[in-house]
C-alpha cells in the first residue's frame, strides 16, 4: 500500500493535542482522551485499540482512584488509570509494562503490536494506538509499523508521524531503538531467500514458528471484542 508522505493540510493547534490522528489508512496515534469518546470512536470507524501502559499506569491510585504516579515517564505528569473503556465494543490489546524511558525495550514489544494491527486492517477494521498523552510510545510503535509494514526509512517515517502529530517527543532510547530496528528490518529482507520469485519453505517455517511465538492463543486475534492482555517478556 502505498503511503502519502505529504502532511495533513492545516495549521497544527495547540488543542490537537488531546485528538487522535490517523498516521496510515486504518492506523490512528494518540493520547487516551480519544479511547473515551465513544461518539469519536464510532465516527472514525474504530475497531480495536492498542493501550500501552506502566505498571503504575495500570493501577487505580488508593487515594484519588483516578489517577496512578507515572514516576518512570521520562515526562513529568501523573498518568491516568489506563483501561478498556469500551470492552464489548471493540477489541483490545494491552501492552503491559511498557515505561517510557531510555531502559525500555520497545523492539521486543512491537511483534505483538504488528501482529494485532494487522489481523485488524485484513479484516477492515481500524486501530487507536495509544499510550497517555500520546507522545512517546504510542508514536514510536507506530514508526516501527511504518518501517516495518510500509518499507519507509527511519527518517521519513519520524517525519510522516510528526507532521500529522507535531506534538510528539520520542525519547532517546526510542529514537535510537528505532534506527536500529530499520536496519534489522532491512537485514530481514536482504536475507530472505527466494526460489523463482516465492519464498522458501524454510522461510515460510521460520515464519510461522516467529508468528506462534507472538500468538500463542488462536482466538486472541479474532474481533470477539475480548481483551488481550499481552505480558512483559523483559
Amino acid at each position: 500500500m502505498d503511503v502519502d508522505l505529504r502532511a495533513d493540510s492545516g495549521v497544527w493547534q495547540y488543542e490537537m493535542r488531546r485528538e487522535m490522528q490517523q498516521v496510515t489508512p486504518g492506523l490512528f496515534v494518540g493520547p487516551s482522551e480519544p479511547s473515551k469518546d465513544l461518539a469519536r470512536l464510532h465516527m472514525e470507524r474504530i475497531t480495536a485499540i492498542i493501550i500501552v501502559r506502566s505498571k503504575h499506569e495500570s493501577r487505580i491510585h488508593p487515594k484519588t482512584r483516578l489517577f496512578a504516579a507515572s514516576v518512570t515517564s521520562h515526562h513529568t505528569t501523573r498518568a491516568p488509570f489506563l483501561k478498556p473503556r469500551f470492552p464489548n465494543q471493540f477489541a483490545y490489546l494491552i501492552l503491559e509494562d511498557v515505561q517510557d524511558n531510555e531502559f525500555q525495550n520497545l523492539i521486543r514489544r512491537y511483534p505483538q503490536a504488528q501482529a494485532f494491527i494487522d489481523d485488524q486492517l485484513t479484516r477492515g477494521g481500524k486501530v487507536l494506538l495509544h499510550d497517555d498523552s500520546g507522545i512517546s510510545r504510542a508514536p514510536a510503535l507506530a514508526i516501527m509499523y511504518l518501517i516495518d509494514k510500509r518499507n519507509m526509512r527511519y527518517d521519513e517515517a519520524m517525519s510522516h508521524v510528526s507532521a500529522r502529530r507535531y506534538c510528539m517527543h520520542i525519547n532517546p532510547g526510542f529514537v535510537n531503538q528505532m534506527k536500529e530496528f530499520e536496519v534489522l528490518i532491512r537485514a530481514r529482507g536482504s536475507l530472505a531467500p527466494k526460489q523463482n520469485g516465492l519464498t522458501s519453505n524454510s522461510s515460510n517455517a521460520r515464519r510461522k514458528r516467529e508468528q506462534d511465538d507472538v500468538v500463542e492463543d488462536e482466538n486472541v486475534m479474532r474481533p470477539t471484542h475480548r481483551t488481550w492482555e499481552a505480558q512483559a517478556n523483559s
